[in-house]
């Protein structure tokens, strides 16, 4: 099967929760001036199991800092951390392209508890 480009395969359920997807608000953002493509450099909270863990997210078209600020966002938590453009990114924030191609973060609605986990 495939999505896009991107080949797609069945999984069970154990894979499934392999990916751990939490909620968390972004609490600080700034340019990555280091970066090729124009990126943040966020800062989001998971509550008090987790805490703040840094990310790399090339939203600098649909986001303005400001908008960032505060907003309920989904990300995988159990990357290894990896540096991008000589930041430490330790987790993956989720988006979907729009009808132009450009980032749409993946939010939640109302407020559930910082680190609740997607299921």
């Amino acid at each position: 099967m495939k999505q896009g480009e991107i080949d797609v395969d069945t999984i069970n359920y154990e894979q499934f929760v392999a990916v751990d997807m939490r909620v968390g608000k972004i609490v600080k953002v700034e340019y990555n001036e280091k970066a090729k493509k124009p990126a943040y450099k966020l800062w989001v909270d998971f509550g008090g199991e987790i805490g703040v863990k840094q990310s790399s997210a090339q939203v600098t078209e649909l986001y303005s800092p400001q908008a960032l600020q505060g907003k309920l966002v989904v990300a995988v938590v159990n990357f290894p951390p990896k540096i991008v453009a000589g930041f430490k990114s330790e987790i993956l924030v989720l988006g979907v392209p729009n009808d132009e191609g450009k980032v749409l973060l993946l939010s939640v609605d109302d407020n559930p508890p910082l680190g609740s986990r997607v299921f």
